[in-house]
């Protein structure tokens, strides 16, 4: 593959036709759409603004995905409160987009992302974790 790589553009090409690329590319597709569920969700049962601690985006993509959402006028950010660093609400159009993609059923196929660990998860895993470095394994 790599003989027939002669320019920029032949690479990027060649990067594209990957696995890994493809999946980065659906990643980034996704993760806005993922986003603006969680936060219009959360706007309609409670009518305010969604903390940000609430929004679980991930990483630099989820960061992206954000100021993606900003920049298509389907979220604006506000500043936090005594309980956030910053708020999350869904503009009108936001909303708009959302119920529409509701009723296509993007939501009920979408990757939901996993919530942050339960105080009670990590306590069962370290004692399980525990309990098997306290195992001798066979020789």
């Amino acid at each position: 593959m790599s003989n027939n790589i002669k320019t920029h553009k032949d690479l990027i090409n060649a990067l594209r036709k990957t696995e890994a690329m493809d999946n980065l590319i659906k990643c980034l597709e996704q993760e806005p759409v993922v986003l603006l569920g969680i936060i219009c969700r959360n706007y309609e049962k409670t009518g305010q603004p969604v903390p940000d601690h609430q929004v679980h985006p991930s990483g630099y993509l989820g960061d992206v995905s954000l100021k993606s959402l900003i920049s298509a006028n389907m979220i604006k950010s506000l500043s936090g409160d005594h309980l956030a660093l910053g708020r999350y609400e869904p503009t009108p159009e936001g909303l708009k987009v959302y119920k529409i993609l509701v009723k296509e059923g993007v939501y009920s196929t979408a990757v939901k992302p996993n919530p942050p660990n339960k105080p009670e998860d990590n306590e069962s895993k370290n004692g399980n974790q525990k309990e098997a470095r306290g195992k001798k394994t066979p020789a």
